[in-house]
């Protein structure tokens, strides 16, 4: 049951891993935090907050303990809700800006808030003007819907 089979590969999940996963996806407190999951379930010591968000990070990337956290969520109705939470938590830490400011671009994008305009100049003869316009007319609709 603990397993996952990946590549021909069998990926066990620990009891420690599978409370990670659960702290990580369900818990109030640690919802969406590695590090503070990370070490409430291999109860570490707040001394160990570096290697324990180095530790995250890393289980956080390989996909057995993805897809566990996915199966958690999807059982306990992954939803709007959840995207949001996920996005305000993103939006709301101080601890990376770049992706703070990522998350407020997104949240700005979904709220359709900001429109990206993009300006083709310049003539660098290395397309026709057919094709020149055929990418306008694409990133217009990408970027403008």
């Amino acid at each position: 049951m603990g397993e996952k089979k990946q590549g021909g590969v069998k990926h066990h999940l620990t009891l420690q891993n599978k409370l990670f996963c659960e702290l990580y996806a369900t818990n109030e407190d640690f919802f969406g935090n590695g590090t503070r999951a990370y070490i409430e379930a291999y109860k570490l010591k707040l001394e160990q907050y570096n290697s324990a968000g180095s530790s995250a990070k890393n289980l956080l990337i390989k996909p057995h303990i993805l897809a566990y956290i996915n199966k958690i969520m999807t059982e306990i109705g992954f939803n709007e809700a959840h995207a949001d939470k996920q996005l305000s938590f993103l939006m709301t830490q101080n601890a990376e800006m770049g992706v703070k400011l990522g998350a407020i671009k997104e949240f700005n994008a979904l709220r359709q808030r900001i429109l990206k305009k993009i300006e083709l100049s310049g003539s660098v003869n290395l397309m026709s003007d057919d094709e020149a316009e055929a990418i306008r007319q694409k990133l217009k609709e990408r970027y403008l819907k």
